[in-house]
């Protein structure tokens, strides 16, 4: 790579140093794949090169009412997925929405069929609600989660994607 210092505005405040040296990112949450990218001295902060090419603004189908913009808003949490946001997301004004790079990238499907976590099909609801997780966690939500409509349950996102076990109203413990 180039050694000359370059903007990436929409990412990092300060100049950024080329650098081919495969590591997880300050942009993602270290989710996207370890790659080369550009790295800030002054705040030791390494953004991948996918992430730097990031477009200002996006449209994502869980969100079509705005169109989202892709900020520096570290220290809050993607509303999607629950994550905490390390460095840059992408936000609606409007909603106060956030959604960090990896769920802006590989938003998750409006409507999935787990059978192997759930029975039915499962929709992503589209309004940000307080919610008891009906996964083996149990834990209370608070933004937009997966839904089942036959069940009257709700779900965290990343808790449909491991697999976790339901508990299903009609089952006894």
């Amino acid at each position: 790579m180039d050694s000359k210092e370059v903007s990436l505005p929409l990412i990092h405040k300060h100049l950024m140093m080329p650098c081919n040296d495969p590591r997880q990112g300050d942009c993602c949450g270290g989710l996207e794949a370890i790659s080369d990218g550009y790295f800030c001295k002054r705040c030791d902060c390494f953004v991948h090169k996918k992430c730097a090419t990031s477009s200002k603004y996006i449209k994502l189908p869980s969100h079509s009412a705005h169109t989202l913009e892709l900020l520096s808003k570290p220290h809050h949490y993607c509303d999607l997925c629950g994550r905490f946001i390390r460095n840059v997301c992408y936000h609606c004004e409007m909603c106060d929405f956030d959604v960090d790079l990896y769920c802006a990238k590989y938003p998750p499907p409006e409507v999935i069929d787990v059978s192997e976590a759930h029975h039915h099909k499962l929709t992503l609801f589209r309004e940000r609600i307080e919610f008891n997780c009906g996964a083996k966690c149990g834990k209370i939500g608070n933004g937009f989660p997966y839904k089942c409509h036959e069940c009257d349950l709700n779900f965290h996102i990343d808790c449909v994607w491991q697999s976790a076990e339901v508990k299903h109203p009609l089952e006894k413990d």
